[in-house]
């Protein structure tokens, strides 16, 4: 007999980290669990119960029918009440734990650090947010990247198709890049746009044919950075080389086209952008604020002079970078199949 298990966390779209992680990994083991969902992202939808509708009965009803809960709240908040209620009603608990919030105060980090012992498992996706939150219990480290089933993906629209295939027949170079929505971090740009544009415009002045698409699927009508980096690009006469887009695409089929990913974040937990692209064998060049796994080309994060130089000496020496990758389907799912036992 299945077992029953409850994911929480954000349910796509829009499309993020976690939410492909979640989406991901209900699909590759449908076979083997059935699995159900309390999605905490702010876009509601008709297929899948979501925690702003605040029906308490709906969400109680969904962990009473559980084996498992397993928790991917980015909020800790909202993690540390859903392992609460799922101890109260004397669930199996598996929180994975994607990113370390720097905006928790040390009162917070406190509670949150006590309430997660609580669960049966706890997931780390990388050691420098154990580290950070000075965690010293057991816990698990582990990757939150699955591989993409490609057929699976959703094709492009049609319109970034036609500007890809434009670019494509003059000698281009195509740079990828997103995140899941704008976001300051100490007043500055936490996904690093500002840096993608400045990074063209210096490309350019260096001779190089150089294509910027950056994808932000999550973007509200009266969000500034947006539409102040809209002008930035018209500005600087840019907008035949950036196009910026809010759309809830497959990124990886993106990737798939791209010449160079990047990954250009001031803060970070292991981010999906970079192992997807190692898997499809792209060139990755990323900051350097967390270590990242080995093939990624790094930079000074948030130095955009290191990143102009980086970016220009892998171009000079793109003949020798050989991607080699070792991802195996299989020894993804058999770790989730133990832990779920």
């Amino acid at each position: 007999m299945k077992k029953n298990i409850l994911l929480i966390g954000p349910y796509p779209p829009p499309f993020g980290g976690i939410s492909i992680h979640i989406t991901r990994l209900s699909n590759h083991l449908k076979n083997d669990y059935n699995f159900s969902f309390i999605d905490e992202s702010r876009t509601k939808k008709k297929f899948v119960f979501n925690l702003r509708t605040l029906n308490i009965f709906k969400y109680l009803s969904l962990i009473i029918k559980s084996d498992i809960v397993h928790i991917h709240s980015g909020s800790s908040i909202l993690r540390d009440f859903h392992i609460i209620i799922s101890k109260v009603l004397f669930k199996n608990i598996i929180v994975t734990i994607h990113s370390n919030n720097p905006i928790q105060n040390k009162i917070i980090n406190i509670i949150d650090k006590r309430i997660i012992t609580l669960s049966n498992k706890i997931i780390f996706v990388n050691e420098n947010i154990v580290e950070k939150l000075n965690y010293k219990k057991p816990h698990i480290i582990k990757e939150a990247f699955l591989p993409p089933n490609m057929c699976n993906e959703q094709k492009l629209p049609s319109f970034i198709n036609k500007w890809i295939n434009r670019i494509k027949k003059n000698d281009s170079l195509l740079l990828v890049s997103n995140a899941w929505r704008l976001d300051l971090y100490n007043g500055k740009d936490l996904y690093g746009l500002n840096q993608g544009i400045e990074l063209i415009n210096e490309l350019l002045k260096q001779g190089k044919n150089a294509y910027l698409i950056f994808n932000i699927p999550n973007v509200e009508e009266n969000d500034k950075l947006y539409y102040n980096y809209k002008n930035s690009i018209e500005k600087l006469d840019l907008t035949n080389n950036i196009l910026l887009i809010n759309e809830n695409i497959s990124f990886v089929k993106l990737i798939e086209k791209s010449d160079i990913v990047l990954r250009l974040t001031l803060i970070d937990g292991d981010a999906i952008t970079i192992r997807e692209a190692l898997y499809m064998k792209k060139p990755i060049i990323a900051s350097d604020v967390v270590p990242r796994p080995e093939g990624t080309i790094l930079y000074k994060t948030n130095n955009i002079d290191d990143l102009v130089k980086v970016c220009l000496n892998f171009l000079n020496n793109f003949d020798n970078y050989i991607i080699k990758s070792n991802t195996v389907l299989n020894d993804y799912l058999n770790f989730y199949k133990s832990i779920y036992k």
